[in-house]
């Protein structure tokens, strides 16, 4: 009878063990994405950048910067894509760098989300942008990728 509650007890503390390792490898796999996205941005790499992004047809991106251009705040399904392409022929490298503060996900199945605050910082490391970030991702096949974007400035 010690046999076998030890050996559930092992199995139990093992499962449990496996469970907060993969909690944390996903975290990391989620905090990875967007930094590699904020980065492929800076550096202008549409290509790497496009692939953090779920190319699902509710993907969307919300941001204040859009109301001059499109009278909405937001871009999703059909009108999402051409404009992202536009956007991305236009990006040069930029020497600014970004600083992530205030960052917290989390996890539930195939869902996460994560909010922080950013901060643009040009070469003199002088912040020239803050905002508020929002990102839903889902967990695709191929990993963890971008549906939902949503940037509140704070300067």
């Amino acid at each position: 009878m010690k046999t076998t509650l030890f050996c559930v007890a092992a199995l139990l503390m093992g499962a449990a063990t496996f469970a907060q390792t993969t909690a944390e490898a996903d975290k990391a796999a989620v905090r990875q994405v967007l930094e590699t996205e904020t980065n492929t941005y800076l550096s202008a790499n549409p290509t790497l950048m496009l692939a953090q992004w779920s190319d699902k047809p509710y993907a969307e991106r919300q941001h204040a910067n859009l109301v001059p251009i499109l009278k909405v705040p937001y871009l999703k399904g059909p009108t999402l894509k051409p404009i992202t392409e536009t956007h991305i022929k236009g990006l040069k490298p930029s020497t600014h760098t970004r600083r992530i503060t205030d960052y917290e996900s989390h996890i539930s199945g195939d869902m996460a989300w994560a909010t922080y605050t950013q901060e643009e910082l040009n070469e003199a490391r002088t912040v020239v942008g803050k905002e508020r970030s929002l990102r839903i991702l889902e967990r695709e096949a191929d990993g963890w990728k971008i549906a939902v974007m949503s940037l509140h400035p704070m300067n």
